[in-house]
């Protein structure tokens, strides 16, 4: 009888762990409060499964791109401060170029 009792219990507690999961599934599936205010405000039907998918895909695609432009913008501000700021052994190369262009003037 306890075996019978254990191996009862067994399953019912894996089956409420099966169903705790998938209940965590459908949360991950549904929309957001702030996700439903952007869809209704773009017109979108947010209790459709697959238009929430979509528009979370749109968000990372967006999210991307800007990620991409600001980087792209960091780039080139790094690019125009190292240009505008020249280290010590830039400014050596430059006289010692300066220096030879006078030497081969003189002679």
């Amino acid at each position: 009888q306890f075996l019978m009792i254990a191996f009862v219990l067994f399953f019912i507690v894996k089956t409420m762990n099966g169903l705790k999961a998938n209940a965590d599934d459908v949360k991950k599936k549904r929309a957001t409060c702030e996700e439903r205010a952007e869809m209704k405000a773009k017109g979108l039907k947010w209790h459709d499964v697959n238009a929430v998918k979509a528009f979370r895909e749109q968000k990372a695609a967006e999210k991307a791109a800007a990620d991409a432009k600001a980087a792209e913008e960091a780039a080139a501000k790094a690019a125009a401060e190292k240009a505008a700021n020249p280290t010590a052994e830039e400014l050596l190369k430059e006289i010692l170029v300066t220096l030879k262009a006078g030497e081969k003037a003189g002679k």
